[in-house]
């Protein structure tokens, strides 16, 4: 089973950077407001939104990522997939 781990490790890595820049997105909240979310900086937004940095599965920022998505989801359900009244709730 720890095969299959190290193996799908980089998978969920790719996949839960890019639900993280998705969300971000459809909540239009900065590169700024991202970086304050996740505990990185700037910069380390532009990468992930460049395909060009992934957030480690294990690290702080993956599980606050993971927390983001859940939120989003959550907003998404509630608001019937009305981004402005989410974005509205979010601020």
């Amino acid at each position: 089973m720890s095969q299959t781990l190290a193996v799908d490790s980089p998978e969920r890595a790719r996949v839960m950077t890019m639900a993280v820049v998705r969300a971000a997105e459809k909540l239009g909240l900065s590169g700024k407001d991202l970086a304050t979310i996740l505990g990185v900086s700037e910069p380390t937004i532009s990468r992930m939104r460049k395909d060009e940095f992934r957030l480690e599965e294990g690290s702080k920022a993956f599980e606050l990522g993971a927390l983001f998505v859940r939120l989003f989801r959550s907003l998404d359900a509630i608001t019937g997939g009305d981004g402005t009244v989410a974005h509205a709730w979010l601020r």
